[in-house]
């Protein structure tokens, strides 16, 4: 084949290649701005702050809670049973596997709660208004690291039975490292997002930087 037609075949193939990038980009473009409209619409009054602190507030609302229900039930406060009752969605709250204040058990177990604790305590910064001092998200490899002790803990004490038994202290330290690195992983990725969807920018899942998969 001769240079100009390879020439040609080339600037043809090139040429392809821009119009399917042209496409992908408006085709993102257009989901983005849907988004965005959809946002709007379900968070017409919201501010942006607010929003963006939401999963900080859900996990300290947790930690808090979990802490109140033995106080509600030492002081005598029958709202205790329902404050019990909203937490058991998100724990088995086994006395055997809980802290306790007085005779009263907390309403999480020892791992869950060290879970949304160190969570909260990870998101200290973006409540405290200053997100800059997030770290980088955590990639996919060290999500998996820091997730596998508290999985390899509960699965060998509670399915596999050993070869060696949870304790507390296990369960408070394998459960604070998944929420942390859980909350690392999660949220910086989270702010970027509503970032992109609040200041009109590409977000971020629909246009991944160039050799990044969406």
């Amino acid at each position: 084949m001769s240079p100009c037609l390879l020439h040609d075949a080339r600037a043809v193939r090139i040429f392809g290649h821009a119009r399917e990038r042209g496409a992908a980009g408006a085709a993102a473009h257009a989901a983005s701005e849907a988004l965005r409209a959809l946002s709007r619409r379900l968070f017409p009054d919201l501010p942006a702050a607010l929003l963006t602190a939401l999963p900080a507030l859900a996990a300290w609302g947790l930690v808090l809670a979990s802490l109140a229900a033995p106080v509600m039930e030492i002081m005598g406060l029958p709202a205790s049973a329902s404050v019990y009752a909203a937490l058991h969605r998100f724990c088995h709250q086994l006395p055997s596997r809980c802290l306790f204040l007085g005779d009263s058990n907390l309403g999480l177990c020892e791992r869950c709660f060290a879970l949304y604790a160190a969570m909260a305590l990870c998101s200290l910064p973006a409540l405290l208004g200053r997100p800059r001092r997030l770290a980088r998200p955590l990639p996919p490899p060290a999500l998996a690291l820091g997730l596998l002790p508290c999985l390899l803990d509960g699965l060998a004490s509670d399915v596999w039975g050993g070869p060696w038994t949870s304790t507390t202290a296990s369960r408070l330290v394998t459960g604070a490292l998944a929420g942390s690195v859980i909350s690392l992983f999660l949220y910086p990725r989270y702010r970027v997002f509503l970032t992109a969807l609040f200041r009109d920018r590409p977000l971020p899942i629909l246009n991944p930087a160039p050799g990044e998969r969406p």
